[in-house]
């Protein structure tokens, strides 16, 4: 295989990779929901913060997906570091955007919703190749 995951084949990295994904997903969209909704975050500013403690959590258990726990942690931390603000850059941008727009659509919760599975789908092809060839490569 060569670069992350120690000879693990494709289908079973894209398959922890989106476990992994989803267990840190739900983290974040928790925070956004219980910042936005409870805390009374603006948009912008909940969706943050789920999103950087949801890649707390991403980093951890891709870290063990890709087996790469016997690498530098510093290196892959700065990679992963690039990787995360070039995604939280889009994240607080898009998902009140989408949000804004949706909303005439359908209702708060279900929007703010919709708008992060939206920018969600659509990182997650560039994040999984980034994952693979260049943050945990070991």
């Amino acid at each position: 295989m060569g670069s992350g995951g120690h000879g693990r084949s494709l289908t079973a990295l894209v398959s922890g990779v989106a476990v992994a994904g989803a267990v840190a997903w739900c983290v974040d969209v928790g925070v956004l929901y219980v910042g936005h909704t409870y805390g009374h975050l603006p948009t912008a500013a909940a969706a943050a913060a789920g999103f950087v403690i949801g890649a707390v959590v991403n980093f951890a258990l891709n870290r063990w997906l890709f087996r790469a726990h016997g690498a530098p942690a510093h290196r892959q931390m700065g990679r992963y570091a690039l990787l995360f603000l070039a995604n939280l850059a889009l994240v607080t941008v898009l998902v009140p955007l989408l949000a804004t727009w949706y909303a005439g659509l359908i209702h708060a919760p279900a929007r703010l919703l919709l708008a992060k599975v939206t920018v969600t789908a659509a990182l997650l092809p560039a994040n999984l190749w980034a994952y693979r060839a260049w943050v945990f490569k070991v």
